[in-house]
């Protein structure tokens, strides 16, 4: 079963905001520090457990979001994602990649945003042992799911030291480094500076 949560009526900007707050408790409550190098870890302490899927398994689970996945398990969740290689599905013990972990804090933000997991318990209790969560369209949901990623994995502040100690004296910074700080891959971190109009020119590795 596929469950496809929304919102009551928000503003972008407050369900925004809300990712924001949401991850900052998150972060908060469970020790989460940068860099995100150990979501396995975190997501055991949450309370859930991975399940890492090729493209085609996912897509037989949800066709129209064959990405990342939460299912409830009783009191607990369970997360499916991609994994970067199908020979990587075999060893779930193996260190998350960045692009893994994206999908990984991504499937967080659908968790507690969505279901209500550790938030909202009468949302959370009205779902169905089993159900998968996705949200459904690009609408505020999305946008608050999007904020909550991108504030778990890179916080402003976190973010804004990094550049400063990072950036050289013609004021470009090194993607390669800046992302091996925050534990992402260069194309995120670069959309991340980008979305916050924090840097004009970046040097590519």
């Amino acid at each position: 079963m596929i469950y496809y949560y929304t919102y009551m009526p928000l503003s972008w900007r407050r369900a925004i905001n809300r990712g924001k707050d949401t991850a900052r408790w998150a972060r908060s409550e469970y020790g989460v520090q940068t860099p995100v190098t150990n979501m396995r870890s975190i997501v055991e302490r949450i309370g859930g457990t991975l399940e890492p899927l090729s493209i085609l398994e996912l897509c037989d689970l949800c066709p129209i979001h064959p990405y990342e996945l939460v299912r409830k398990d009783g009191q607990s969740f369970t997360i499916a994602y991609p994994v970067d290689a199908v020979s990587r599905k075999r060893d779930r013990e193996a260190p998350l990649s960045p692009k893994e972990t994206v999908y990984v804090a991504r499937a967080l933000g659908h968790l507690f945003l969505g279901m209500g997991y550790r938030l909202d318990w009468d949302r959370w209790d009205a779902l169905e042992t089993g159900a998968f969560s996705i949200p459904a369209g690009k609408g505020e949901s999305w946008y608050a799911v999007q904020a909550f990623t991108d504030s778990f994995l890179a916080p402003e502040d976190d973010l804004d030291w990094y550049l400063n100690a990072l950036m050289g004296q013609d004021g470009k910074v090194d993607l390669e480094k800046l992302a091996s700080a925050f534990g992402t891959s260069i194309s995120w971190i670069q959309g991340r500076c980008q979305g916050l109009g924090r840097i004009r020119t970046m040097l590519d590795p």
